[in-house]
């Protein structure tokens, strides 16, 4: 087979090695085996004329290892996610659909039960990291509905997308539903979401070559960029410590919606002429209102 590197250079083959190094001191590292079966993934090179089979296979049998003896609900459910994408890359739907059917539905899921075995402090804590991933989920499917699909995993198609009117509808449902979660503590990240969809809503409109639309939404983004009176820190509500821990128990709304527009509008800057097919926001950047707002969030940014 020719060379698995990519055009950045990295080498899943040579990262597969590495990984089987550690995982002979430390077998029962289910994450490091859940890792070593994305590389084995990637370099099994599913998208070549000459994949190779004996790479797909160890991928696909340390997921339903998982699937069936890791320790942890999440755990079980990578597995469960690695053998959808696994099936998928070799383009067996069927398989997929199958094994998606493993993954939890809101009817019959854990948190039906965990009032049965968490109690107090811990139960609510549980539940508002459940209700946070509800609105998780809404916004993925917001992103489907309203972008398509087109990534390395899935073939682009968009078939399924409606008018500009109703894929813009959806993405202020999107923004009023993170909106109601403002003020609460355990769900800080409202802000960057609803920054996120109206900025999003621009997208959209330049795609219609509605520039004054566009430059609407990501003017009612920026107000949320703006601290609020009384504004306080919050933290997400998430089940895994291991991965958000330290800052994201300290975040501001406000501060984190700004860092995430000032970066959409910083990088609409980077695209080099005649690309802007690359980012909807380029063609924006000459504009005087898009002048003010980048210049009025660069200048909060320095006044904290």
């Amino acid at each position: 087979m020719a060379d698995a590197s990519d055009a950045s250079g990295f080498d899943p083959d040579a990262a597969a090695d590495y990984l089987r190094h550690w995982l002979q001191n430390y077998p029962n590292e289910w994450k490091l085996w859940h890792t070593l079966a994305s590389y084995l993934l990637a370099g099994a090179g599913t998208d070549s004329p000459t994949p190779d089979q004996e790479k797909w296979n160890e991928a696909l049998e340390i997921y339903e290892r998982m699937h069936l003896q890791a320790p942890t609900v999440d755990l079980r459910l990578q597995g469960v996610i690695g053998l959808v994408m696994a099936y998928v890359s070799v383009g067996d739907d069927q398989r997929a659909s199958e094994a998606a059917k493993e993954l939890p539905r809101a009817n019959c899921s854990y948190e039906t039960f965990a009032p049965v075995f968490l109690r107090g402090a811990e139960l609510r804590e549980f539940l508002r990291a459940e209700l946070l991933a509800a609105f998780l989920r809404l916004d993925t499917c917001v992103d489907i509905l309203t972008d398509g699909v087109n990534s390395s995993l899935f073939s682009p198609h968009t078939a399924h997308l409606g008018s500009v009117e109703e894929r813009l509808e959806l993405a202020e449902l999107n923004a009023a539903a993170w909106e109601l979660l403002r003020g609460q503590e355990w769900a800080a990240i409202w802000g960057v979401r609803v920054c996120r969809a109206l900025s999003h809503a621009a997208d959209i409109c330049m795609e219609a070559g509605d520039r004054n639309k566009a430059l609407d939404y990501l003017e009612r983004a920026a107000a949320f960029c703006r601290a609020a009176p009384g504004e306080k820190p919050g933290y997400y509500a998430i089940h895994d410590p291991e991965t958000y821990v330290g800052s994201t128990r300290n975040i501001l709304p406000s501060r984190e919606a700004r860092k995430t527009l000032l970066t959409r509008l910083e990088y609409a800057l980077d695209i080099p002429a005649g690309t802007a097919a690359a980012n909807p926001l380029t063609p924006l950047t000459e504009e005087p209102r898009w002048k003010a707002l980048l210049q009025a969030l660069r200048d909060q940014e320095c006044s904290e």
